[in-house]
């Protein structure tokens, strides 16, 4: 931000401040893709990511298949993962 847009930019009110570095934050945020996030804009990444946790957090949880874990024995510890 600060090599795109502060260095260039002689602000005369912190109202203007905040109106030019929203428009550019929403610029970046929707236009411009990032390799780190495969080619895609943070909107478009984001979006994708929120899709994903609501589908595996809308999927059943499912049933513990092991044995409930025996007392532990005197002198040990016991690790239950």
């Amino acid at each position: 931000m600060r090599n795109d847009l502060l260095n260039g930019e002689q602000f005369h009110s912190v109202l203007e401040a905040r109106v030019v570095i929203a428009e550019w934050v929403e610029r970046y945020n929707t236009l411009c893709p990032h390799r780190g996030l495969g080619m895609k804009t943070p909107a478009q990444f984001a979006a994708e990511w929120r899709a994903q946790a609501k589908e595996i957090a809308s999927r059943p949880l499912k049933k513990q298949t092991r044995r409930p874990s025996q007392p532990a024995k005197v002198g040990t510890t016991e690790r239950g993962l």
